[in-house]
């Protein structure tokens, strides 16, 4: 066990049983394949011997190279108690991106969203962007109506101490313990829940016309900020512009369009990325991400946290693994306990500073050639300088310039005769597949 100024690292409590099986099981494998390729050399081959000798061979390099993630899994407990003062805490932005709402039902995408406003964290240092690659009147009216929710979602849910923040979930069988309080909770509840119902109405009723729903491939950017008033976090609608000739490189495409748009709005120091058909079932999970990215001891090492996927109302009797455990509890906390684990594509908190310039012993050589990395935009230009410490935010611009200076970063051509996508940002994007 290591201890942190914010998190405990444990390691497996049957680590020396665990290697010593590892070992044994590799001594199996080693003199079975000896055993094979001896009697390959000492007695005329046979195609079906060959055949199993080969097929054996390629499953004992799988299985040795599985065992890594065996050699030295670690799990961490989170200090949220010892972090500053709320009013100390850096900010975070959340990206959240949807492109069909046939294929992505605009009433989930809703639920991300509200489940996403209502994290536990400042509301004053927390925005939330949403991106609509279709340009569906359905998303932004929706998301409208999410926020508008959302105003007597969130005190509801702070005043209570409510863990299940997606609404839909709450309202479900599965936040049933949630209601077990005393009646002053129960009206709030029914009132939220008439609230949260009208909500739905007013989505679908939009979304009845099929012209509600239509694609628009062929449009100018759009960002509209959606609230901003105190008490609440910032809530951002964006749509890049879109060509039917032009490349729009998909979801990775989306996500570095948020991430300039973001430099001009919050440009937040740390981001979460999560997808629109997920929820975050755990609202201080922003603070436990911080017990990472603040603590002295890694944070110059630590560039993104990643939360596990969690899949509720699958079989008990899970023989296909759809609940990805092995993934994520075992060889995630394998990866940890050698270099670190991967990125899932959702539910991983980035470093915005990590992701644009690498690591933090590098040089500030992509400063020193702006525009050609990044773009030729002068204010998303000053906002890096601000994550890189060079410089401190400017407070006197309007909202008016900032959205005009917004618009220009999400437009088509901004990318071109630049290193998006190759050297600077590139979000790769590895979703796992549900169905």
């Amino acid at each position: 066990m290591r201890s942190f100024t914010y998190h405990v690292e444990t390691v497996q409590a049957w680590l020396a049983l665990s290697r010593l099986h590892i070992i044994i099981h590799l001594i199996a494998v080693v003199s079975l394949c000896y055993y094979r390729i001896s009697h390959l050399l000492l007695q005329p081959p046979t195609a079906p011997w060959i055949l199993i000798t080969l097929a054996e061979i390629i499953l004992s390099m799988l299985c040795f190279f599985n065992q890594a993630f065996r050699w030295h899994p670690v799990s961490r407990t989170t200090l949220t108690h010892k972090l500053p003062r709320e009013d100390h805490l850096p900010g975070l932005d959340i990206f959240v991106c949807t492109l069909d709402p046939e294929k992505e039902p605009t009433l989930q995408v809703m639920d991300t969203v509200v489940s996403s406003i209502a994290m536990d964290y400042p509301s004053d240092k927390l925005a939330v962007y949403l991106s609509d690659d279709g340009g569906c009147p359905v998303t932004l009216y929706a998301i409208r109506e999410a926020s508008e929710f959302a105003r007597d979602w969130v005190p509801f849910c702070r005043k209570y101490g409510v863990k299940l923040r997606c609404p839909k979930v709450f309202f479900s069988p599965m936040g049933q313990d949630e209601h077990l309080r005393d009646e002053e909770f129960k009206a709030q509840c029914h009132l939220m829940k008439t609230k949260y119902e009208k909500m739905q109405k007013n989505i679908e009723k939009f979304g009845s016309d099929p012209e509600n729903l239509r694609i628009v491939s062929d449009r100018a950017p759009r960002i509209e900020i959606i609230n901003d008033q105190r008490g609440l976090p910032l809530v951002v609608y964006v749509s890049r512009e879109r060509r039917p000739t032009l490349p729009h490189k998909f979801k990775g495409g989306a996500l570095n369009t948020l991430l300039r748009v973001s430099g001009f709005l919050s440009n937040a120091p740390y981001f979460l990325v999560v997808d629109c058909d997920m929820f975050c079932n755990d609202p201080t999970s922003a603070k436990q991400a911080m017990c990472f990215f603040l603590d002295p001891h890694t944070s110059k090492t630590t560039a993104f946290v990643q939360f596990p996927q969690m899949f509720h109302n699958l079989s008990k009797k899970d023989i296909y693994d759809s609940q990805t455990r092995t993934a994520f509890k075992t060889m995630w906390q394998g990866m940890d306990g050698l270099r670190g684990p991967g990125l899932s594509g959702s539910g991983n908190y980035l470093s915005r500073s990590a992701l644009l310039f690498g690591s933090p012993n590098q040089k500030n050589d992509y400063l020193l050639d702006a525009q050609k990395y990044f773009g030729n935009s002068a204010g998303f230009i000053e906002s890096l300088k601000v994550i890189r410490g060079q410089k401190t935010a400017k407070t006197n611009i309007s909202r008016e310039d900032r959205l005009r200076e917004a618009l220009a970063v999400s437009t088509c051509s901004y990318e071109n005769n630049t290193k998006w996508g190759r050297e600077a940002s590139g979000i790769l994007i590895c979703d796992l597949t549900r169905e």
